[in-house]
């Protein structure tokens, strides 16, 4: 599955003295994470005579197409596109006291993740040697074993924080 992501961090560290210095940094990432099956521009399966079949944009494509004994062609898998926001705000103070060298800080993260996924809207058909004994027949005569298509989309918005708090003495 291709995953495009960017990332980007902005940081300060500020010296105090011989003795103090303290870092903060502020950041974002973002990732798209999508199924790598490649879609058509129109939706292929009524052209095939699925008339009845209404597949969502993600799965526009060739239907999947079976005959025992061969090598398949087309799709008909769940889809998915995923995209993971996270943004971050983290904070280190390191302090030398004496023979003491000490860190202390925390992170806060916000992450966000929608998600939508299909479950094979562009169908499935089946071909055997069912109707005329030879798979490659049946399918030139449009005489299906099985075939299935569903319609299902699910949409989901996951968001959480992730809180770390840190102490250090060397």
């Amino acid at each position: 599955y291709p995953l495009n992501a960017q990332n980007v961090v902005t940081q300060e560290t500020h010296v105090f003295g011989p003795t103090a210095v303290n870092t903060i940094k502020i950041g974002y990432s973002r990732g798209f994470l999508a199924s790598g099956l490649i879609a058509a521009d129109r939706p292929l399966g009524p052209e095939l005579g699925f008339k009845e079949l209404a597949p969502l944009p993600p799965d526009y494509g060739l239907t999947q197409t079976t005959m025992t004994g061969f090598s398949g062609f087309g799709y008909a898998a769940n889809t998915f596109r995923q995209w993971t926001n996270t943004y971050a705000l983290s904070d280190t103070l390191s302090v030398i006291r004496g023979r003491h060298s000490m860190a202390f800080g925390g992170d806060i993260r916000h992450n966000r993740a929608p998600q939508i996924t299909t479950n094979g809207s562009n169908g499935s058909v089946t071909y055997s040697d069912r109707f005329t004994g030879f798979p490659v027949a049946d399918y030139v005569l449009g005489a299906f074993t099985s075939a299935s298509a569903q319609g299902f989309t699910n949409v989901r918005d996951y968001r959480f924080n992730q809180y770390a708090v840190f102490f250090l003495d060397d």
